[in-house]
């Protein structure tokens, strides 16, 4: 990952995709996430109305997993919302800082 150390975002878009932003700024900035590589941050502020958009991969994968939630809300025996939660569990990564 690329590392971008304190800079201030003042109104930009922002690929975050194979970046690692430490102690950076993001001051009404436009986010944008693809789900072509990881990213990470380490100490941000985020100010103003910054926004974080899902595009592309990242973008199919929420609406693949909006998809299993609206089918769970239907489901009588809260089964399928039961079986969502476990698989959003697998997805889930211990915090870990970035090393510098």
């Amino acid at each position: 990952m690329k590392e971008i150390r304190n800079k201030t975002f003042k109104n930009e878009t922002v690929e975050l995709d194979g970046f690692a932003f430490l102690s950076c700024t993001f001051d009404g900035s436009h986010l944008i996430f693809r789900g072509s590589d990881h990213f990470g941050f380490d100490k941000p502020v985020f100010t103003g109305q910054t926004t974080m958009e899902f595009t592309d991969s990242a973008k199919l994968t929420l609406k693949v997993l909006d998809a299993f939630y609206l089918d769970a809300f239907y489901e009588a025996d809260g089964s399928a919302g039961r079986w969502i939660e476990g698989l959003l569990e697998t997805f889930k990564l211990p915090l870990r800082k970035i090393d510098h």
